[in-house]
């Protein structure tokens, strides 16, 4: 699981996590939800669960970086992505990766879209909110 440094806060009564330069909506249940969240939070997200952006899309979520390393593993390509902080791993189709740029130290984006988010404590590490998806009963 990929793990990012955050800020939680609220603006004109809507919950937003900051991660880095970007902001991610957050469920509004998430801020309502028993006990307060912490200002500063850890953000968990897996690799199948984050999405390469392509140029110029605008949408709350997205992140730059260089890309670090790429690995395909049969049908599936992961690209490793310096974001400043951390290395961010993203796992995305063959098919789908071909449309972005492979070379170390090229630039490239992807988003982190809030339902998959899971947030934890920087200090304990205890889980602090479950991913939406994660909640949702079995079809």
């Amino acid at each position: 699981m990929n793990t990012l440094p955050a800020h939680v806060y609220e603006e004109a009564g809507r919950g937003f996590l900051v991660v880095g330069s970007s902001r991610i909506p957050v469920d509004p249940i998430w801020l309502a939800s028993g006990d307060t969240l912490p200002r500063d939070v850890v953000v968990g997200v897996r690799p199948q669960h984050i999405a390469l952006s392509p140029p110029g899309e605008t949408v709350d979520g997205r992140l730059e970086g260089v890309i670090f390393a790429v690995e395909t593993l049969g049908s599936r390509v992961i690209f490793d992505i310096d974001a400043g902080s951390t290395i961010v791993r993203v796992m995305t189709t063959v098919d789908l990766a071909r449309h972005y740029p492979e070379q170390i130290g090229a630039p490239i984006a992807f988003r982190i879209h809030h339902d998959f988010v899971y947030l934890f404590d920087p200090v304990s590490g205890r889980t602090l909110r479950h991913a939406q998806f994660a909640a949702r009963p079995p079809a």
